[in-house]
């Protein structure tokens, strides 16, 4: 704190004035570090992978401090997620976070007043440009599966998805999938984009989706996440069509296995994207630890590619 100060003192100009503050307080934190790091995520299960991938990159790039993760949860639909946020700044007891962050009403002046508070924050799969952030490509996870199902023959591709307009994952995955159709200067069909109306409402999508099946010798379908995809596939069964070999099936986020329905088994052998959360984890780890070392230094934005899993829900040329 004290050679901040100094440094302070021969500069000149508000914007200087203001960083050096930041980095007074951010010195101050630091010196009276608990080594707790707060994550802060919607959904714990969900981002279990994620969680691990955190413990293993603060073990890789900070072996010698003694950091542990406090994984608090917050509920999509509500403001609990700016409550927390709230009740981080007035504790005042970690020495960093972690954030998923949702766009709740009011979360840019929760998110103003985390970024000025002196405590070293990244966010996952969304960015800021005045914060360290882990970005996942949704967009190439989107193209490479609609490649895959293009090169194997399906002549009918669809999105099947939820259309809130809430989440911005949503809207990037239907319009990954819109610009996908651009880049090959092809035309969605008819019923290329039905919107999932949730699990019970299958008597709204599933009528759309025979119609398409009807206009196609093979059909691929894309949907929005492994939740989703597990009540088309249970729909579908009992609607006697088969997969895959009338239709194959791939989703996101390679998590199906912990959002299991039944009669759904969880070894299903789902074909979906998936999103990297592990990955995510350990480069989250690794931008921390950095900052915390530097705080001065450039604000990085690391984005990672998905993966695809093919497994028994899709089938090939043959």
């Amino acid at each position: 704190c004290a050679g901040a100060v100094r440094e302070a003192q021969p500069r000149a100009g508000e914007e200087r004035r203001r960083h050096t503050v930041r980095d007074i307080a951010l010195c101050r934190n630091l010196t009276q570090q608990r080594g707790v790091v707060t994550v802060l995520v919607p959904e714990l299960d969900y981002f279990r992978d994620f969680t691990r991938g955190l413990e293993e990159g603060l073990r890789l790039h900070a072996p010698d401090r003694s950091l542990r993760l406090r994984v608090q949860s917050y509920q999509w639909d509500d403001a609990s997620m700016l409550e927390q946020i709230g009740d981080f700044l007035e504790s005042r007891r970690s020495v960093g976070m972690v954030l998923k962050l949702a766009e709740a009403p009011g979360y840019e002046k929760s998110l103003e007043g985390l970024l000025g508070s002196g405590v070293p924050v990244v966010l996952f799969d969304t960015s800021h440009p005045g914060c360290d952030s882990v970005v996942i490509d949704q967009a190439a996870g989107v193209h490479e599966a609609l490649d895959w199902l293009s090169e194997t023959g399906h002549d009918c591709l669809c999105y099947l998805g939820r259309f809130t307009g809430r989440e911005s994952i949503e809207r990037g995955r239907e319009a990954a999938f819109r610009s996908w159709f651009a880049a090959k200067n092809r035309e969605i069909p008819p019923e290329g984009l039905i919107e999932f109306l949730g699990e019970e409402a299958y008597d709204e999508w599933l009528p759309r989706l025979k119609h398409l099946l009807s206009t196609s010798s093979k059909t691929g379908v894309f949907c929005y996440n492994d939740k989703d995809a597990l009540w088309v596939y249970r729909a579908l069964r009992i609607a006697g069509i088969p997969v895959p070999e009338r239709l194959s099936l791939i989703s996101y986020d390679d998590k199906y296995r912990i959002c299991g329905y039944d009669p759904v088994p969880f070894d299903i052998g789902l074909s979906t994207v998936d999103a990297r959360h592990h990955d995510g984890g350990r480069e989250a780890a690794r931008l921390l630890v950095a900052r915390m070392d530097h705080p001065r230094r450039k604000f990085e934005r690391v984005s990672l590619t998905p993966k695809l899993h093919l497994r028994q829900t899709t089938r090939g040329r043959n």
